[in-house]
């Protein structure tokens, strides 16, 4: 609507004019409104001529705002696509970092169980190693022991064969005797001559033959024929070997020539049939000194002290061995432990 009297146009039904001042009548206005003016005209066509010219802007404005939005649009897209990609590799990266993340604490979880399993593994061997070796120590201790028990037994029994009363031939009981004389049991070594006198089943034989023989031994050993001389004694014992004296001539010959273990063996020979002869047993004595066997020597002089008839004279001549030269300084030391030996009994 427009002032009446300057044309000004009215702004939110205004009644006054801004321009004029003139006072409007809206009941008149709205008659007057509805007969156009003349003035009106010029109006109109100018206001068709930007209405005509309006479109062409708009269209422009159009095509500025679809470029825009489609500008926009494309921004948007590209963003929210970039931003998509950087998501999605953000994702995948954390993604990847939680799968290594669980692969480590599978791989570590695995290596402990692998671990457990290895030193479950050692420990078990390691334990049957233990018990391997406990049961390996107690079956050596057993063996042993029994070994141990074996030997004593076997000990034993020989030491009861080697009592006089349970001796079982000549040589056990002569070997009881001389160890009864180290502890100077003298009733042990009467028991085991017994024995030896019991066990003997040598028998007289052919006297005169033997006693030729033992001639014919003895005229050999005067001309210091010494293996000849030998060799007629044994033949001689062939024919009778119970004669003691033809014993005695073969170990004296015996010596003569050194022949010590041959002696020893004769001089067991003797003691089998007569275990109280007291010749015999010095003999022994001195066959135990040439072999270095000091304590089995002074067991015998005093097995032969023991059995001797005369024991102060047998303890006199044993004296006056120890103070003869020609007797070897062993054989007198012997002698000296036999005399200290005695005189304690």
């Amino acid at each position: 609507m427009n002032c009446l009297q300057c044309g000004t146009a009215l702004l939110n039904n205004e009644v006054i004019c801004s321009n004029c001042g003139a006072t409007t009548d809206l009941e008149k206005i709205d008659t007057i409104v509805e007969q156009p003016t003349p003035l009106e005209a010029p109006i109109e066509e100018s206001q068709d001529e930007v209405q005509i010219e309006a479109p062409k802007k708009n269209k422009s404005k159009k095509i500025v705002l679809i470029l825009g939005l489609v500008l926009l649009v494309g921004i948007l897209l590209g963003g929210s696509y970039f931003g998509w990609s950087v998501y999605q590799d953000k994702k995948e990266a954390a993604l990847s970092a939680v799968l290594k993340q669980q692969q480590e604490k599978e791989e570590q979880a695995q290596a402990l169980i692998d671990q457990e399993e290895e030193a479950k593994l050692a420990a078990e061997k390691e334990e049957s190693e233990k018990e391997a070796e406990e049961i390996r120590v107690f079956e050596e201790t057993v063996a042993l022991e029994q070994k141990r028990l074996l030997q004593k037994k076997q000990q034993l029994a020989q030491a009861k064969k080697l009592l006089p009363e349970n001796c079982v031939d000549q040589q056990a009981c002569t070997l009881s005797m001389l160890k009864s004389a180290t502890s100077l049991d003298l009733n042990s070594i009467e028991i085991a001559a017994l024995r030896i006198a019991n066990l003997s089943n040598v028998k007289q034989g052919d006297i005169n033959a033997a006693w030729a023989l033992n001639q014919q031994g003895i005229a050999e050993a005067k001309d210091k024929n010494n293996l000849q001389a030998i060799k007629l004694f044994r033949q001689a014992l062939n024919a009778d070997p119970a004669s003691m004296a033809i014993h005695l001539n073969l170990v004296d010959t015996l010596f003569e020539e050194n022949l010590i273990d041959d002696a020893h063996k004769a001089l067991l020979q003797i003691i089998s049939i007569n275990p109280r002869l007291t010749y015999a047993w010095r003999q022994l004595a001195r066959c135990y000194t040439d072999k270095n066997q000091s304590e089995m020597a002074v067991n015998s002089l005093v097995i032969g002290y023991q059995f001797a008839p005369d024991k102060n004279g047998m303890l006199v001549q044993y004296e006056n061995v120890t103070q003869q030269p020609q007797v070897g300084i062993n054989l007198r030391i012997i002698y000296l432990s036999a005399i200290k030996k005695i005189r304690t009994l």
